[in-house]
């Protein structure tokens, strides 16, 4: 029976990669969006995961007391989450209206205002994460490594203008390693590496390839996805010799180095067992532990707050997860250990707080894409929304409150960063006020050997439900009443 149940999570894994493939073939979706970074990050660290913790049949480190009524309920808690995601996700009433009140930092996108960008935000990116600021430091360095994100971002976006200029290439190579560095560096993480290498990804996609063909959209984003993924797989696998040491920073990029990325893309296939303390989760709440009702929804509010203004601040579950379950060979004070997306509906309050955190997740993402979408052409609009993917990707593994909370101080904060500067830049007459076309379909054709997408003269006869949709997205406009799916 166990068998059958990871078989299931197998398909279901499948079925949603094949419903954001199907939606961005149809024009119905962007490839790229929080949505389907979330929902990725959901495949790998509840779906695959839970699938190889039944193929054992519930042994591990969270042994399972009844594996098949355990992986069960999983299951069906898994389907219902994801149908409450993606139908909230779908109809989102007021999103649209909500989303458009946010004010887009507009200026001129030329090549010299971006890069003059992208220097800014490299410079007080490394300051904000270096400079030591009593009690504020665990919030300004976010900000840090959103910039460090950005950063990365301009230089991709003017990549994918002109990808064979080495102009461009060379500046664009040094403040990508500049970012990365610091990123493994100052916070050795894998979520600011992600974000580092997501931003850039984005960026390149809104700024020239979101307007191709499909095909060879995916084509170049696996050029960049696979030495990315390859990447994260020798820090996982290099990460866990150095979570317990002082190691310097050399040593901590020799080990990765050095790294066996065969072990780490294991360990990221098996979604780090994150499952696995799910179901253990499902199995002891409320009847051996008690309730902790919406805990991770408060304490996504009062992550910001310093334990030096604040001694009696909650622990989060991933911090006591380890004492609940008497993990052995650990110092279970300082290890923490991600409930997952499910472990945490199961100890806030079982399955009707399963349907509310879905739908809230759906919702709060839906605004985030409908700001992108709005102003896709905008680089200054979309990499602040995109800049901490790492915690939208980790947000199936836990701990979701703080990683939410993250990922809101992030975006918030260079939002209103990068708004500031653009006033600055814009008085000392370096950028122009003015947002010159972003975008016209016939820029830079000649160095490719296609046709973009959508255009007439490639495409005379598209499917029925394609004008409407590829005319949207090459305008990078949003319909008030459109529904996203």
């Amino acid at each position: 029976m166990t068998l059958l149940i990871a078989g299931y999570c197998y398909v279901l894994a499948a079925l949603v990669v094949g419903y954001m493939l199907r939606q961005y073939a149809r024009g119905r979706h962007d490839l790229l969006s929080l949505r389907n970074i979330a929902l990725v990050g959901f495949v790998v660290f509840q779906l695959t995961s839970a699938a190889q913790v039944m193929r054992a049949n519930g042994a591990g480190p969270f042994a399972l007391q009844d594996p098949v009524g355990t992986g069960l309920r999983y299951a069906v808690w898994s389907t219902v989450f994801l149908v409450a995601f993606i139908t909230a996700y779908a109809y989102a009433p007021g999103i649209n209206r909500l989303a458009s009140v946010p004010k887009p930092v507009r200026i001129d996108v030329s090549d010299r205002s971006l890069r003059l960008f992208a220097i800014v935000c490299l410079v007080t990116g490394a300051a904000c994460m270096l400079l030591p600021i009593p009690l504020v430091m665990h919030v300004t360095s976010k900000v840090g490594f959103s910039l460090m994100a950005i950063a990365a971002g301009l230089a991709g976006w003017l990549w994918a203008r002109r990808p064979h200029a080495i102009e461009v290439i060379i500046p664009a190579l040094f403040v990508l390693g500049a970012a990365l560095a610091c990123s493994l560096i100052v916070g050795f993480g894998r979520r600011p590496l992600i974000a580092v290498a997501g931003c850039f990804m984005f960026a390149a996609y809104f700024s020239r390839w979101r307007y191709l063909p499909p095909k060879s959209v995916m084509v170049r984003l696996a050029m960049l996805a696979v030495p990315a993924v390859l990447a994260v797989a020798m820090f996982t696998a290099a990460r866990g010799g150095l979570r317990d040491t002082s190691a310097g920073p050399v040593a901590q990029i020799k080990a990765v180095a050095t790294a066996n990325p065969a072990n780490g893309l294991a360990m990221l296939a098996d979604g780090q067992g994150t499952a696995a303390k799910s179901m253990w989760i499902m199995e002891n709440f409320p009847e051996q532990q008690a309730y902790r009702p919406l805990s991770t929804l408060l304490y996504a509010a009062y992550f910001p707050v310093p334990r030096a203004w604040w001694e009696g601040k909650p622990e989060t579950l991933s911090m006591q997860l380890p004492h609940l379950a008497r993990v052995q060979l650990v110092n279970r004070d300082v290890l923490t250990l991600g409930p997952g997306a499910i472990g945490h509906a199961a100890a806030d309050g079982g399955f009707p707080v399963l349907i509310l955190y879905a739908v809230i997740a759906a919702l709060a993402l839906r605004f985030a894409d409908e700001i992108i979408v709005r102003h896709a052409t905008q680089p200054l609009v979309v990499l602040p929304v995109v800049c901490a993917l790492g915690q939208i990707l980790g947000l199936a593994r836990g701990e979701a409150g703080v990683f939410a909370s993250i990922y809101a101080i992030s975006a918030v904060g260079s939002w209103v960063y990068i708004a500031l500067a653009a006033k600055a830049l814009v008085r000392l007459g370096l950028v122009g006020s003015d947002a010159a076309p972003a975008f016209r379909i016939d820029d830079y054709q000649d160095q490719y050997d296609f046709e973009y997408y959508g255009s007439p003269e490639s495409d005379p006869d598209p499917p029925a439900a394609l004008p409407l949709e590829v005319r949207r997205i090459m305008r990078g406009e949003s319909e008030p009443g459109r529904r996203a799916a």
